[in-house]
């Protein structure tokens, strides 16, 4: 199964430890860990981009590691003792995440629910979230030449 990560943000997994007998292994350190990172183009960049493994308690272990490209990672991590053939994660490194996704969405939706108001005197147009009084965005407004307009407008550009 592959998890959606956020390109050049750190991103967690965990992972468990069990000995032979199925009892969780508590006590492990980064160097009781052999790690290999590929990145999509299937290089390995373990030497290049950090992977970081830590124990979180009774056994469960979280490992993190920040994506510098778009595309299929895979993690291989294996222990000499508990999991010599290796645990591998693969991840699908995208652009935004379904939390990034809401917050846009909303933002999409307050531009369009909430107030628009030109100021003629600052040759401004003013957007505002749906309650009609918080200002969200500010955009000059401006015309064929790039001269402040009102009445001609070709062009706005973002102020705030």
């Amino acid at each position: 199964m592959k998890v959606n990560i956020k390109l050049n943000a750190i991103n967690y997994d965990e992972f468990v430890v069990n000995d032979a007998d199925g009892n969780l292994v508590t006590g492990l350190v980064q160097g009781d860990f052999t790690v290999k990172l590929y990145n999509p183009s299937g290089s390995e960049v373990s030497g290049s981009i950090a992977v970081t493994i830590t124990e979180l308690g009774n056994g469960l272990y979280r490992t993190n590691f920040t994506p510098n490209a778009l595309g299929t990672w895979t993690l291989l991590i294996t222990n000499a003792t508990h999991f010599p053939y290796g645990k591998t994660g693969n991840y699908s490194c995208i652009n935004y995440l379904n939390d990034d996704i809401g917050v846009i969405v909303e933002l999409i939706k307050q531009y369009n629910a909430g107030r628009w108001r030109i100021d003629t005197s600052t040759n401004k147009m003013y957007f505002y979230k749906d309650d009609n009084t918080t200002v969200i965005a500010v955009f000059d407004l401006k015309d064929a030449s790039g001269n402040p307009s009102v009445t001609d407008v070709f062009e706005r550009r973002r102020n705030t």
